[in-house]
This record gives C-alpha cells, sequence and structure tokens, in this order.
C-alpha cells in the first residue's frame, strides 16, 4: 500500500465533478481534482484499490458494470454511488502517471507520501492506494528528492548525471528521444497536456538550451557540450537572444579550437566558437610551422600564382584544427587553413588554399551551383589562355 496525506480537507465535489481543478500558489504542477479523477480511474482500471480519508470521513472508490449502447464500461463508484466517469479516463495513463499526480498533489499541498498504511487523522487528506507498488519503487524517476547541484532562473541541475528523462517544478514531465547529459528541472512556465507531460518539446529544449547558455559552471557546460551522439544536447541549436556565459564561451572556444578529432563537441557550438575565434584572428596569429610545412606553404602559393590565382590577396591564417576533418575555410575576408592538408604533402596544400581562395572570389560557398559554375569558368579561361584564343 502507498499513502498520501496532507494538511487541510478536500471539498468532495473536487473528485465527483468533472472540470473542477482549484490548487494554490503559482508553483503547483498538479490539478487538485481533475488530475484526481484520472489517477483513481486508473488504479482501479490497473485492479488496485482507493480509499479516500476527509477527516475522518472515508470514501471508498470501487468499479461496477455499466453497458452503454452495447458496451461495457467500468463506472466509478463512490462508496457505492456511480459517479460521471468511468475507468476509461485517462485510458493511456500508466500506473506511474497515477503515482505522480497524486504525489504532486501531495506535494503541492505541502504534504507527505509514503509507503505503508498511514492511518486518517482529523483535518487531514488521507489517501491509501493499493496496485502501484512498482511506481513506488520508481518514485526516484518519478519525482526529484534531490538538492540541485547548480541553478538559475531557466533550470536546476541534480545530481546523477545522466538522464532518461526531464523535469517540471520537479516532476516528470518529458521523455526525450536521447538520454540528457545533465537531470534537468524546468522553471521557466510550460505547457503541459492533460496527462501532465510536456506539450511542445522546443519549450523543454529552450529551457535548456538558456539554461545551459547562462551557466557559469566550466564543468557543468563541458559536460552538456562535449556529450556525444547519445545524448539530446550534442543536437541543440545554441543560439538564443540571451548572452552565453563567460564559462560558456571558454568551454566553446576550447572545443572549437580543439582536437581536431573531436566529434563529440556539439556542432552548433563549434561552428558558432569557431566563426567568433576567427573573427578575431590575423595572419600573424599563425600555428607554429616546422621547416617542411613552411616550405610546403611557400611552394603551394607561389604555384598557385603562376596559374593566375593570387592567394595573397587575402589574409592566410594557418591554425592547429578547424574541426574534425575540416582542412579550410573561408571567413570573414580571410582564409583559414588547418594542419591536416600538410599531413598529405604539398599538392593537398595548394588545392586546399585553392578551394577558400575561390569561395571568397566567387563570393559563393560550397555545394552550390554558383560555386560549380564559378569553377567551370575558371577551367574554362585557362584554356582559352592555352590556345590563345576564345572559344
Amino acid at each position: 500500500m502507498i499513502s498520501f496525506q496532507n494538511n487541510g480537507l478536500i471539498d468532495i465535489a473536487a473528485v465527483t465533478t468533472m472540470g473542477v481543478s482549484v490548487k494554490e500558489g503559482d508553483g503547483a504542477i498538479g490539478y487538485f481534482g481533475t488530475g484526481l479523477k484520472f489517477a483513481i480511474a486508473t488504479i482501479l482500471r490497473e485492479g488496485g484499490e482507493v480509499t479516500l480519508w476527509r477527516g475522518m470521513e472515508r470514501y471508498a472508490f470501487t468499479a461496477t458494470l455499466l453497458t452503454v449502447r452495447g458496451e461495457d464500461f467500468q463506472q466509478v463508484c463512490m462508496n457505492g454511488a456511480p459517479l460521471g466517469f468511468t475507468t476509461a479516463l485517462g485510458r493511456n495513463w500508466e500506473p506511474w502517471m497515477a503515482f505522480r499526480e497524486m504525489a504532486s498533489n501531495c506535494r503541492d499541498e505541502s504534504g507527505v507520501y509514503c509507503c505503508g498504511d498511514v492511518a486518517p487523522l482529523d483535518g487531514c487528506t488521507t489517501i491509501n492506494v493499493t496496485g502501484i507498488d512498482d511506481a513506488f519503487a520508481d518514485r526516484h524517476t518519478i519525482l526529484l528528492e534531490t538538492t540541485p547541484i547548480f541553478s538559475n532562473e531557466h533550470i536546476d541541475i541534480h545530481a546523477g548525471g545522466i538522464s532518461n528523462f526531464v523535469y517540471y517544478r520537479g516532476v516528470r514531465i518529458y521523455t526525450p528521444s536521447r538520454v540528457t547529459a545533465h537531470t534537468y528541472n524546468i522553471k521557466r512556465k510550460i505547457d503541459l497536456t492533460e496527462d501532465r507531460t510536456a506539450k511542445y518539446s522546443f519549450q523543454v529544449h529552450e529551457a535548456i538550451i538558456n539554461g545551459i547558455l547562462s551557466c557559469d559552471d566550466v564543468s557543468i557546460v563541458r559536460t552538456a557540450l562535449d556529450c556525444g551522439e547519445q545524448c539530446l544536447e550534442h543536437f541543440l541549436e545554441f543560439d538564443s537572444h540571451i548572452p552565453a556565459s563567460d564559462a560558456f564561451v571558454a568551454v566553446g572556444n576550447d572545443l572549437a579550437m580543439g582536437a581536431s578529432n573531436n566529434t563529440r563537441a556539439n556542432p552548433s557550438v563549434v561552428r558558432q566558437s569557431r566563426k567568433r575565434a576567427m573573427a578575431s584572428m590575423s595572419a600573424g596569429d599563425n600555428m607554429q610551422m616546422s621547416h617542411i610545412e613552411a616550405t610546403m606553404f611557400e611552394r603551394a602559393k607561389t604555384m598557385l600564382a603562376k596559374a593566375g590565382h593570387d592567394i595573397q590577396k587575402f589574409p592566410v591564417v594557418c591554425v592547429d584544427t578547424l574541426g574534425p576533418n575540416i582542412h579550410g575555410c573561408a571567413s570573414d575576408g580571410k582564409i583559414f587553413i588547418s594542419r591536416m592538408p600538410f599531413l598529405k604533402g604539398t599538392r593537398e596544400v595548394a588545392a586546399t588554399l585553392l578551394e577558400e581562395y575561390a569561395h571568397l572570389v566567387s563570393g559563393q560557398v560550397d555545394c552550390t551551383r554558383g560555386f560549380q559554375n564559378w569553377l567551370f569558368d575558371q577551367i574554362l579561361i585557362n584554356a582559352e589562355a592555352v590556345n590563345g584564343e576564345p572559344f
């Protein structure tokens, strides 16, 4: 048996009348009355029992057969008197949802819940339930009972690391398609469905994004941004109107300009951080080249210049890495080349410089018809020069 008890006497109309939902306080998540009826119907449907005590007044809930137009239903009764709903109410609810509803009501009313038979008390509302013992055993995945290890205006983060669920006001409301790197409790207002789950996933994601963006704890930010494809955070777009914290910027810069084989880092953060870092770099910020690399670099530029492509029209910045498998890029009127092409020889260095030079000269980006046309034009121009006459 599981028991729920809180001070104050429930209005029985909240149990027997559809559409009644009264709660005190802006922080309440349960809907005392509406959700309670769903929970009672679910427990009875699952074969459990529900007894409610209003002080010392006992109300036992049972189900009796009701046939409507040839179809059988189980009508919910209170002390033998039929009520206006059946056990089909909340037909998609699972036992853990019934526990969540009653426990949330208890919390909202500053009450307690526990395993065992709690005796009724004058001035208190007490509910004794059987049939959802498994839900009580899993209560730590349904309701947060720990103190946050981090908190800001958007989210709380609780100990426990990777989580299968996201919480709202301490109650499970969302099961993401992937686990989360942290255990999140959303503090900003979001919309819920009738079964008390998140109505819009974007509201959940936005709260997490803003919470991490404004987080000032480097360790927490790094865990969220460097978690790999197993986690939801890897796929979130960390692009928001709120300013990023110093911790977020520092972690983002480190991930963007760090190890070239790091595929765990959030792509949007790497992209934005790299763009921000490159905007402040100049040709004088080159990586430390070996003699062989410097020779490759000069030979590649000379070869391209002889072919009519003056790479030095644009500042060229050589950096250790631009990210996984990225040889070069063009940004803010500058050519950036990583160490990777140098590992393949002068021809690869020249090819990388030429591609990024072409982007800047043509104004076209990768994988576009415009860039393709520009490249073909250059080939034909060179062919005309070789032949000494136009086509």
